[in-house]
């Protein structure tokens, strides 16, 4: 980008900081001579943060399958004490509507599991 002035241009070529006062024959030249060159600025890094983004089938499958810190809660037998313990720890006054649905579910949970053992039962009896 180049000024004009009265007796000069001013050209500005990498940015504020290199400013070069030459006469109007001098610009021709230097622009022909010159190659153009990257800027010097740090780039801001955007493409790698893309390419090293998540992709949407990675988010899916960490919403569907959490991590779980506790490995022994993957058995039945585990998993069900932590679920009494849960429903043992929920307060049964509270008015809260996310702790009334909670013990819902949890109950839900539990009449389905004695009915699946009821029915179980039916069938080796047979």
């Amino acid at each position: 980008m180049a000024i004009h002035t009265n007796s000069s241009i001013i050209n500005f070529d990498r940015g504020i900081g290199r400013i070069a006062t030459q006469r109007e024959g001098d610009v021709a030249q230097a622009l022909t001579k010159a190659k153009l060159s990257p800027t010097e600025a740090t780039t801001s890094g955007m493409v790698e943060r893309l390419r090293s983004a998540p992709t949407l089938e990675h988010q899916m499958r960490m919403a569907v399958m959490p991590s779980v810190s506790d490995r022994a809660l993957l058995s039945p037998a585990h998993f069900e004490n932590a679920l009494q313990d849960a429903h043992s720890f929920l307060d049964p006054n509270s008015k809260d509507p996310a702790i009334q649905n909670m013990k819902t579910v949890l109950e839900d949970h539990q009449a389905l599991r004695d009915a699946l053992s009821y029915f179980r039962d039916l069938l080796y009896a047979g």
